[in-house]
């Protein structure tokens, strides 16, 4: 039986404010456009608006990239069928 070799790959550690920094950005700048809607209007309601539209934009851009991923490995450009016995 053919064996198959596997790389491994390397071990990232990472800090919790490494994980954590960008969901907090993000719940930041959703805190600050919700509370511009609540107290103010005209420009107060203009930056809430655009505040708000930052986590849609954030997962859109994911969700679109990720999409793109999945095509890729489908295709079989993503070199996982490598790794598969008898191929």
């Amino acid at each position: 039986m053919a064996q198959i070799h596997i790389p491994r790959q390397k071990v990232v550690h990472r800090t919790v404010w490494e994980v954590f920094r960008v969901p907090v950005l993000i719940a930041a700048v959703t805190t600050a456009g919700l509370t511009f809607a609540l107290f103010g209007n005209g420009l107060s309601d203009a930056i809430s608006w655009l505040a708000l539209a930052v986590p849609v934009a954030i997962a859109t851009f994911y969700w679109i990239k990720g999409r793109s991923v999945s095509r890729r490995s489908v295709c079989g450009k993503s070199g996982l069928h490598r790794l598969t016995p008898g191929t």
